[in-house]
């Protein structure tokens, strides 16, 4: 039986294809974009490395700047060879070696402190306290007891004394426990090595979280487009299988369970299932006109209709939006005329809602189910709205997307733009550009996720903005930044929607980025 506390934490496996990869939404304290971004840069492959990782995408250290480099910036560079690991005196190097040379860590101070201050085990947890606290005027004290130390040792001398406290100082603004560190990592490794493992029960487990978020069904939208980079399929729920939470389907799929549609509360759930238990035929015998006329006076209207459109009675092979024209049908006749259709439909089943109204529509002495002809005639009539209806009550992709985003969190069975001409003319998938494909002339129709301004400081487009934006497709998202640089932005800026879909082409820049030339709206 799996165990997560009996994995190994060396697997390179795991580092490589979700660290390194910055594959690393539901990750354990490197799951925000900061994090991702830090974790491709970095590339951890150990679990001390990820605790190195977590300890500086903190924002003191991200805002702890040595000339124009922030010390973020500076460990990653020196971890790759690209800026030159130094270090005030040798006697710092085993102590500062695992960090590149930099003070990340309170114990690191700690060991300084005994080492090169002579400082004993006390004087140095002052010392810790200071700086975890942010005690300023304890730090002023303890300086010239430091200062005194290292002469009384005689490891460094005065000039680098003052510069190693200084550094120390310094290191109050940011630095971490490193105890703290190593469990933050470990947890960390374990979701990523579950993620990699086993994504089936690490996507169903994000999902089942996903009401804990601030913002549920904008968590929902990230964990089903990453579950696609993954190649985890996320379906919609079914009333048929009976499940509140997630849950893993037929081993192959992630499946929503009712609990994830928006509107529909554990009781309401548990309620449903308690009305399913009276009714003697099963869900899966059910045709549409059974779960109407046996249902749908029993639940109420925002669960029906949060059913409808989120995907969970598709077996019925209707269109969602012909489900919900019809559930408005029947709640125009009366009590009585559903009750005649309900108890003739246990004897000689109607095969339509269209059948059960044009029987019904008769009064009870000419054998129908209507009190007066008034009310005949109406039903009369209401026939023939269902015949002929005067709305659409097919489902294009891009209203079944829009729905399952309003109650799902995510457009799951298809995405805005499908069957559009300007989709068709996409020569890249977001999943190809991830692989590596394309330089040049790259066409995509998405969807953006998010977008980000930026005002631009130097230059000719000084004062101007920017836009960063996150998209995807159907294949998930996009990995890589998508830019529009400032003269495109200008052009389009008063007609971007962020829910609409967008036809781009872009080409490759140097940095990998891909770069807008042209961008048009399609829906």
């Amino acid at each position: 039986m799996f165990n997560i506390d009996n994995i190994p934490l060396n697997d390179i496996e795991v580092y490589k294809n979700i660290y390194h990869k910055g594959n690393c939404f539901g990750i354990f304290q490197c799951d925000s974009s900061i994090g991702i971004r830090t974790c491709k840069r970095f590339q951890p492959s150990n679990i001390l490395e990820i605790s190195l990782v977590i300890s500086i995408v903190r924002p003191g250290v991200l805002r702890f700047y040595v000339g124009d480099k922030s010390m973020t910036d500076i460990i990653i560079e020196r971890k790759h060879g690209i800026e030159k690991i130094e270090y005030l005196h040798p006697a710092l190097e085993p102590i500062l070696k695992s960090t590149y040379g930099v003070i990340v860590y309170q114990e690191q101070a700690i060991q300084i402190a005994q080492q090169i201050a002579g400082f004993t085990p006390l004087e140095a947890d002052n010392l810790r306290r200071a700086i975890g606290k942010k005690l300023s005027h304890l730090m002023s004290q303890i300086e010239n007891q430091f200062i005194e130390g290292c002469i009384k040792t005689n490891v460094v001398n005065l000039e680098i004394a003052k510069q190693l406290f200084d550094n120390i100082k310094a290191s109050q603004r940011y630095s971490f426990n490193l105890s703290h560190g190593v469990s933050y990592s470990i947890n960390s490794y374990k979701t990523a090595y579950c993620k990699h493992y086993y994504p089936l029960d690490f996507f169903t487990g994000c999902l089942k979280t996903a009401n804990t978020h601030q913002k549920p069904l904008e968590y929902v939208k990230q964990c089903v487009l990453d579950s696609r980079n993954n190649n985890i399929d996320i379906v919609v729920p079914d009333i048929r299988d009976k499940q509140i939470d997630p849950y893993i389907k037929n081993n192959k799929y992630v499946s929503f369970g009712l609990s994830n549609i928006k509107g529909i509360g554990e009781a309401a759930i548990r309620g449903l299932f308690l009305t399913l238990e009276t009714i003697e035929k099963s869900l899966d015998q059910f045709k549409w006109v059974d779960f109407l006329f046996l249902l749908s006076g029993k639940i109420s209207s925002d669960v029906l209709e949060g059913l409808i459109y989120s995907g969970a009675l598709d077996y019925f092979k209707k269109t969602r939006s012909a489900m919900f024209f019809e559930l408005e049908k029947w709640h125009m006749l009366t009590k009585g005329e559903k009750a005649w259709i309900i108890k003739h439909h246990s004897t000689s089943p109607f095969n339509s809602l269209l059948d059960a109204v044009a029987c019904v529509a008769a009064t009870k002495k000419n054998g129908g189910g209507c009190h007066t002809q008034k009310k005949a005639d109406f039903c009369l009539g209401l026939a023939e709205s269902i015949k002929n209806p005067t709305i659409n009550i097919n489902d294009s992709p891009y209203f079944i997307s829009m729905m399952e985003e309003k109650y799902l969190g995510c457009g799951i069975s298809c995405v805005k733009h499908d069957g559009t001409s300007l989709n068709e003319l996409a020569n890249y998938t977001c999943e190809q550009i991830n692989k590596g494909c394309g330089s040049t002339n790259i066409s995509l129709a998405i969807e953006i996720v998010r977008f980000k301004e930026h005002k631009i400081k130097k230059g000719n487009s000084s004062g101007k903005y920017m836009a960063f934006l996150d998209v995807f497709d159907k294949s998930g998202l996009l990995s890589e930044s998508v830019v529009v640089f400032a003269e495109k932005w200008e052009e389009i800026r008063d007609q971007f929607d962020e829910k609409g879909a967008y036809f781009i082409v872009c080409n490759r820049s140097k940095k990998n980025s891909l770069i807008v030339e042209n961008i048009q709206k399609i829906c």
